[in-house]
């Protein structure tokens, strides 16, 4: 019985076993199906495990011969292929095998076609060469992307094979590149390096290319080379060779031209030269230049002379003596040097303006807060009213429309009484009124012209002579000033906004006078000029006039009926903040006091006999009341007395404009020499007066001192500042 038992258990046993045998199997199954799903070369949908790995897709991809896909896996799954490397290396020797299988015919047919290439040089073939190149180029690409056989126990030998020969081809196109450019037959009207089977160092291969191909442009004439320059442009040819490409355009175009330049030509050449490329190196690799000649000791005038040629030329500033040695290296030079400059400044049209400057604030009651106040009063009132007749009508409240009645106008007052004190608390008590003052204020108008006469020299390389041409310059322009506009004055955003600063003024006289080569060569022909030796460019004259040293306006006043020869050195300064009086310590230069030109930058300064124009205040000193202005004529400078021949009691004579009375005399004498504020003055007797300001103090016909101020509240105490200061502040100036 125990016996039976035990049998029927074996048999429930081995039953169990199979049934679990069968379930596994089916899941297997199962799996299998749901690893087959999905994107091949992607990860499986229920994931690798033991029973399907990454090896097994990469098999089933190989089975499907979609070596894509197959490299996708690989390159997704190469750190577990080389943990593996050993276990799946026959799947890897597959998968390589069959990318080799399918490439071998291609590299071996491609080969056989870059054999078949022979002269590179031959034009002809280039197309056919290009082609070639570019497939042999694409087949190596697209089996190197191939990572599983960019190792080299995987790598077919026909890969390399094609490798070597499609080096070979480009190393024998890139030995001939410099050749074929110059022998392209194309040379001016299509690009060579598009038309070449490789890509080239473009820059390098012009460069080696350059001496055939400078002979064969020349050959060709200016157009030729232009048309080049077109094709090629600057960035394919590079600085180096657009200097050379530029010569042979220059030497070509003045073959062309003949023995003798024609400037009004020259243009031609300067816009050929700026076709080619912008004047950017070292003047000698462009082939031309305009030197501006200046004086060896670097002396330079008010404003100096620039040249525009619209970018096509290098410009340089050389010294008359290196003039040899730049000229040596250019094909065609323009040499500018400046010959005369002058500049005329004209203050005139001064016209007073009444205006006001707010002094200070006083404060005054608000009537409309009085207003305010009485309409709260008047509001309040109204109300108490309404509610006494509303008390007083009380019964008429039963009624409905009674009660809405009071209800309504006791509303109504209520409100009428809050926006009254709404506008009493919005209303100041006071209010702030300012406190003004009349003042005038000057308007005025500078005039400035700028005129030189420049010498423009034409020289070619290897010759003897140059042709020169005098030409003219000109600039004017206009300034609108004003002066002593108070800064609480309320419209002086509105007086300042319309005018200009005499800073303006200043930094136009600064700004170079422009000459614009493609606008006057021109206007230039061989007739106008005159041949030179070359030698005089190397002579750059003292420019004429100098700073201001121009033809002024001359007004001659009546015949004087008493002249003193010391009113010659004597002028009457005027500015548009007042006037006074100064004297000439150097032919140009004028001395006076700072408080004269009141920090002005100009001055209107006229002479004894007439002459009158208005110079350049060009130093001031705050401390000593000093100032110098250049002006545009000359006058005889005063001689300074020595310092020991000044003593008290000496008989001394001011020369001055005292209220606006010109050119008179006062006579005194030296009351004391004192130092005031550390300045020492000479304390004179003689009568000082607004206007002789500036002026000069005489010892006979030497100057003691400047006349500056005197006691306001005395007669006859006025000071002059001593000469040994003035001394010292025109050895600091001048």
């Amino acid at each position: 019985m125990e016996a039976r038992r035990s049998a029927l258990r074996r048999k429930i046993g081995l039953a169990y076993r199979a049934l679990a045998l069968a379930a596994c199997a089916a899941a297997a199954v199962v799996l299998a199906g749901c690893h087959a799903g999905g994107d091949p070369a992607g990860r499986p949908m229920l994931g690798y495990n033991l029973l399907y790995d990454q090896n097994d897709q990469l098999q089933a991809l190989l089975k499907q011969n979609d070596l894509r896909a197959a490299h996708a896996l690989y390159a997704k799954e190469r750190a577990f292929f080389a943990a593996n490397e050993a276990k799946y290396a026959a799947t890897l020797a597959t998968f390589a095998a069959k990318v080799n299988e399918q490439y071998e015919p291609r590299f071996a047919a491609l080969a056989a076609d870059l054999d078949a290439l022979r002269d590179p040089r031959d034009e002809r073939s280039w197309s056919k060469a290009k082609e070639t190149i570019a497939a042999a180029q694409s087949a190596l690409d697209e089996y190197e992307g191939f990572s599983l056989v960019a190792e080299p126990r995987y790598r077919s030998p026909k890969r390399d094979d094609l490798k070597a020969r499609l080096d070979k081809v480009t190393a024998s196109f890139e030995n001939a590149a410099a050749t074929s450019l110059a022998k392209f037959s194309g040379l001016a009207q299509s690009n060579f390096f598009d038309a070449y089977p490789i890509t080239l160092d473009q820059q390098k291969v012009v460069e080696a290319a350059l001496p055939q191909l400078m002979t064969r442009l020349q050959a060709g004439g200016s157009v030729q080379v232009l048309a080049f320059a077109r094709v090629y442009g600057g960035a394919t040819i590079g600085d180096k060779s657009q200097g050379a490409v530029r010569r042979a355009f220059l030497r070509s175009w003045l073959r062309e031209q003949g023995a003798a330049v024609d400037p009004g030509k020259l243009a031609e050449a300067i816009d050929g030269l700026k076709s080619i490329g912008s004047a950017t190196g070292p003047s000698d690799a462009m082939g031309m230049a305009v030197l501006v000649a200046v004086p060896k000791d670097g002396r330079r005038s008010e404003f100096e002379v620039s040249v525009d040629d619209g970018g096509a030329l290098p410009v340089r500033r050389v010294a008359a003596d290196a003039l040899e040695g730049e000229l040596r290296d250019l094909e065609l030079a323009v040499v500018i040097r400046l010959k005369s400059a002058h500049l005329v400044r004209n203050l005139s049209e001064r016209t007073t303006h009444a205006s006001t400057y707010v002094v200070g604030y006083r404060t005054e009651p608000n009537p409309a807060y009085e207003a305010a106040r009485f309409r709260v009063a008047q509001a309040q009132s109204n109300l108490n009213s309404i509610r006494m007749s509303n008390a007083i009508n009380s019964a008429d409240a039963t009624t409905f429309l009674g009660g809405l009645n009071q209800a309504l106008s006791q509303g109504a007052a209520q409100a009428e009484l809050r926006r009254a004190m709404e506008a009493l608390q919005r209303t100041s008590p006071t209010l702030r009124r300012a406190v003004t003052s009349n003042y005038n204020y000057v308007s005025a108008t500078m005039s400035g012209q700028k005129t030189a006469e420049i010498d423009l020299f034409l020289v070619q390389r290897g010759a003897s002579t140059a042709r020169r041409f005098t030409l003219p310059l000109q600039d004017q322009r206009s300034f609108a000033l004003v002066y002593n506009v108070n800064d609480k004055d309320p419209d002086r955003s509105r007086i300042m906004g319309s005018a200009q600063t005499e800073e303006a003024v200043a930094a136009w006289e600064k700004e170079p006078l422009k000459i614009s080569l493609i606008e006057t060569l021109p206007t230039l022909s061989t007739s106008h000029g005159e041949t030179v030796a070359l030698a005089a460019l190397h002579v750059v004259p003292a420019v004429a006039g100098g700073a201001m040293d121009a033809p002024a306006e001359t007004t001659r006043g009546a015949a004087k009926r008493v002249h003193d020869s010391r009113f010659e050195s004597v002028v009457v300064i005027s500015n548009p903040k007042g006037l006074g009086a100064g004297f000439f310590v150097r032919p140009d230069v004028v001395l006076t006091n700072g408080h004269v030109v009141e920090g002005s930058g100009f001055a209107t300064v006229r002479t004894y006999g007439g002459e009158e124009a208005t110079g350049k205040v060009i130093a001031v000193d705050g401390r000593l009341d000093l100032a110098l202005i250049r002006v545009p004529f000359k006058g005889p400078p005063v001689t300074f007395a020595r310092d020991d021949e000044i003593e008290q009691g000496m008989t001394v004579e001011a020369i001055g404009h005292p209220e606006r009375y010109t050119f008179s005399i006062t006579k005194g004498i030296v009351s004391a020499a004192r130092t005031v504020d550390g300045v020492a003055y000479i304390q004179t007797d003689a009568a000082i007066n607004p206007g002789n300001s500036g002026g000069p103090l005489f010892v006979g016909h030497d100057v003691v001192g400047v006349n500056t101020w005197k006691r306001a509240d005395a007669d006859n105490i006025g000071f002059a500042i001593d000469c040994r200061e003035v001394r010292r502040f025109l050895r600091d100036h001048l």
